[in-house]
């Protein structure tokens, strides 16, 4: 495959001129066009966003009608075009770039640059239509620039698409430092920042025909709602539960491109399906959707080095989970978070905004910021609410890597060295007893720490994972295999073929007290599952690996014992 994959770039003519990989999702526009006028659509990052902006920016730029067809001419909506085609001034605003952590002052003059930045782009670029620009003095401020550029559109008989990136960015940044007085300070009454939604609401009455607004999460729409209720909020729309992210025929046929001749296609496949699949956006939507970014990261990879990256999931995500610590705490939902790293699901009603004032007063909020942010996705659905639960391997590791920096960190009870030769032991030699006896071990010191360590079985399997994560296995957690989900797969890290002569199945169980009684019953049903899986996983994914299984019981004060191994 000749054709790069454009990782991190965002540019929709730059990727269509230079001939790199493009995903053609351009019937979505005339779906937004049967939407009211003022849009407001969310994803977390590293869906899309920001190269789907370039989309409608240039499909509806009058300074492209030029360049349509070869920018559009063999897409979906260039064979069938809307009568609105490059009709509209654009005006995009981001405000990614926001200083939030030196003050009011600056953070002011930030926002203030970006929107002036913008502005005189605008004029500069526009200027055959405008026959004048926008003046800026000394005392402009971010409100008074666009209200005047406005006016300016409008006295040109002009018509003006404003497209807004990353609108939330510094808001959610004052939320995860714990500014809520300067969140108060711009957001509510008549702070600058709702000043300044308000003159763009004025601007819909003579000059703005069309807006698209997206960010991460609508953290700042029920602060903003008195002074701009103009927006429509299409984030869970089920028609456009695909508009961002990829689907399973559109990932399948990017693999199909790029799969080197000694990688089997199939496993290819339904490897990124596990790693970055599950994505449900709403709970009217049948199709589950990859995290574009994601995928494109691993696939150039495959392209590039014909092999799978070393590490599957992309760096540059990991940060957004930081945050969801802070969260966590402020919530006192640490627990929950640790039962749902380790399989499980939370029922919840989705939030669709969120009022600073109460935000953490409610753990349906938490659960919903968990949902925008791409860490958690809609499961099933009932009259109760939605069931929100991990979506892919990719995320579920992400949880379990921050699990172990606690446990590296401040409970100092973990250390990379101690852990990996035990691994090897059991990827080389098919020898498990020397790790089961150095988690015992560390599982005692655990239980001191009561916010790392609840005792039952999926705090206990949560640690467990955190502990073997990256020490050399592909570890995974609740894989499907047969009619059951097994607690924990070790499989040889596909980045490096030949590491492995053994791979695991793991199956825990946690016995109270009043349940050791039936100790012998409740072995002998955890050796006949754990077998069934392995059956199941020899007749699915038999790659010549000696497959072993493992069942460990924790019982009294942390003691753990192996009571099957095969």
């Amino acid at each position: 495959m000749s054709q790069r994959f454009p990782y991190g770039e965002t540019n929709f003519e730059s990727i269509r001129a230079n001939d790199k990989v493009f995903i053609d999702k351009t019937k979505y526009i005339e779906e937004l066009e049967r939407q009211p006028q003022f849009q407001f659509f969310i994803r977390p990052r590293r869906f899309g966003k920001t190269l789907w902006l370039s989309v409608l920016e240039n499909y509806y730029d009058i300074h492209k009608s030029d360049k349509f067809e070869e920018l559009f001419g063999d897409l979906a909506i260039g064979k069938q075009p809307t009568p609105l085609k490059n009709t509209y001034l654009i005006l995009r605003l981001s405000f990614a770039g926001v200083t939030t952590d030196k003050g009011k002052d600056v953070l002011v003059s930030d926002f203030y640059a970006q929107v002036r930045g913008s502005v005189e782009n605008f004029c500069e670029k526009y200027a055959n239509f405008l026959h004048e620009s926008v003046v800026v003095t000394a005392d402009s401020t971010a409100i008074s620039v666009i209200g005047d550029l406005h006016k300016l559109v409008a006295r040109c008989n002009q018509r003006l698409y404003l497209i807004i990136d990353e609108y939330d960015n510094f808001a959610n940044e004052l939320i995860a430092s714990d500014d809520k007085e300067m969140y108060y300070d711009l957001i509510s009454g008549e702070g600058y920042v709702k000043a300044f939604y308000k003159a763009i609401k004025e601007g819909t009455s003579y000059s703005i025909e069309r807006l698209f607004m997206t960010g991460v999460s609508p953290v700042m729409l029920d602060d903003l709602t008195s002074g701009f209720n103009i927006i429509a909020n299409l984030t869970l729309e089920p028609q456009l539960n695909a508009m961002l992210g990829l689907t399973d025929s559109e990932v399948n046929e990017l693999a199909r491109q790029v799969c080197p001749a000694d990688i089997d296609l199939a496993k290819l496949q339904e490897d990124l399906r596990i790693y970055f699949n599950g994505y449900r956006f709403s709970s009217m939507a049948t199709e589950r959707v990859y995290n574009t970014n994601m995928v494109i990261y691993f696939l150039e990879a495959v392209r590039m080095h014909g092999r799978y990256p070393q590490y599957i999931l992309d760096r540059n995500v990991v940060t957004d989970y930081r945050k969801t610590e802070m969260l966590a705490r402020k919530f006192d939902a640490y627990e929950c978070l640790q039962r749902i790293a380790s399989g499980g699901t939370v029922l919840t009603r989705l939030v669709d905004r969120f009022d600073l004032h109460t935000i953490f007063e409610n753990k349906d909020n938490y659960w919903s910021l968990l949902y925008y942010l791409g860490l958690l996705t809609i499961q099933t659905a009932d009259p109760d609410g939605v069931a929100l639960g991990i979506p892919n391997y990719a995320i579920k590791s992400m949880f379990w890597e921050n699990f172990a920096e606690r446990l590296r960190g401040e409970a100092r009870i973990l250390r990379t060295d101690e852990i990996s030769p035990l691994l090897r032991a059991m990827r080389l030699d098919g020898d498990a007893s020397g790790l089961v006896a150095f988690f015992a071990k560390k599982l005692g010191e655990m239980l001191s720490f009561r916010d790392l360590l609840k005792l039952d079985e999926k705090h206990i399997q949560m640690a467990l994972l955190a502990m073997i994560h990256g020490g050399g296995f592909l570890v995974d957690s609740e894989r499907e295999l047969g009619n059951g989900y097994a607690d924990i797969l070790l499989s040889e890290n596909p980045a490096y073929p030949g590491s492995a002569k053994y791979e695991w199945i793991i199956e825990l169980k946690y016995l109270k007290k009043k349940s050791l009684k039936d100790y012998a019953r409740i072995v002998a049903e955890a050796t006949d599952q754990v077998e069934r899986y392995r059956s199941a996983y020899i007749a699915k994914y038999d790659n010549g690996k000696i497959i072993k299984t493992l069942v460990l019981i924790c019982s009294g004060k942390g003691k753990l014992e192996i009571a099957h191994t095969g």
